[in-house]
């Protein structure tokens, strides 16, 4: 008996298994298609407005004519599944993947305008979060992306898993969590309610106008980095790692924490 003979047996049935894994594994390739879409929508009795995408961003601004306007962009259109639902008291644009490893890669962009005061649900998985003058409420849950929000007015419940947060003169209360990115304030408005920031591993800056002084309330802290304090701000219990600045009567708070990363305050002028 050859000694050799069961272990070419053994690599004849290892080579086998790897071509039927491999071609298991093998991305599908398409031909690559794009496709343009836009609607008008009659909000009718909505209150809330539920947004999900993936592989693209959701870009939302003010309409001006009381309805809600969609211009989506696909990237490979065939591979996704694309729904526009008006019921009762909720409009619901959700755009899923209904192939996998395909490839080119599936995605879809959202250009959203939209009248004030509709209650936002915003869910992105690979893509970016922008919401520029809106005056609306929102719940937002990004996983690899970032959040921009600028010039708009509303409470704010947003969460980030891998991707920075942005947010630049707000009017209303934030709460902003953030798993694996960094998140940065600026506020010039002296009354913009309370600002619950919190990072893991990432790092938070605030940037506030200098007028806001002594109007503003700020308690930061973190566990494995510093605070810097380049403000107008005075810490009444100087500490590397905490940063206090409670004023009686402030119309507006900031707390700041971070596991892993850093905080720094600075301020800055406005005319």
């Amino acid at each position: 008996m050859n000694p050799f003979r069961p272990t070419i047996y053994k690599f004849l049935i290892l080579g086998i298994c790897f071509i039927f894994f491999w071609v298991g594994c093998t991305p599908k390739i398409v031909e690559r298609e794009n496709f343009f879409n836009v609607e008008v929508i009659e909000i009718g009795s909505a209150t809330t407005l539920t947004v999900k995408t993936f592989n693209g961003g959701i870009t939302l601004r003010p309409s001006t004519d009381g309805k809600v306007h969609v211009k989506s962009v696909f990237r490979q259109p065939k591979q996704i599944d694309y729904s526009i639902e008006n019921n009762e008291n909720e409009i619901k644009i959700v755009a899923k993947v209904n192939v996998k490893d395909v490839r080119p890669i599936p995605g879809a962009t959202l250009d959203i305008k939209l009248p004030k005061s509709l209650q936002l649900r915003l869910t992105n998985n690979n893509g970016p979060v922008v919401i520029n003058y809106v005056e609306s409420d929102a719940k937002i849950n990004v996983t690899d992306g970032s959040v921009s929000i600028n010039e708009s007015k509303g409470s704010y419940d947003i969460e980030v898993k891998r991707g920075d947060i942005f947010l630049e003169e707000l009017d209303g209360n934030v709460k902003a969590r953030n798993n694996g990115g960094d998140i940065e304030l600026k506020n010039a408005t002296k009354e913009f309610g309370f600002r619950d920031l919190k990072a893991n591993s990432g790092n938070i800056y605030l940037m506030l106008d200098d007028k806001s002084y002594p109007q503003v309330s700020i308690q930061a802290s973190t566990n494995n980095g510093s605070i810097t304090n380049l403000s107008l701000f005075k810490d009444s219990n100087p500490n590397r790692q905490k940063f206090t600045s409670i004023y009686d009567g402030s119309a507006s708070s900031i707390k700041a924490t971070t596991k892993d990363g850093s905080i720094e305050i600075d301020s800055y002028y406005s005319k």
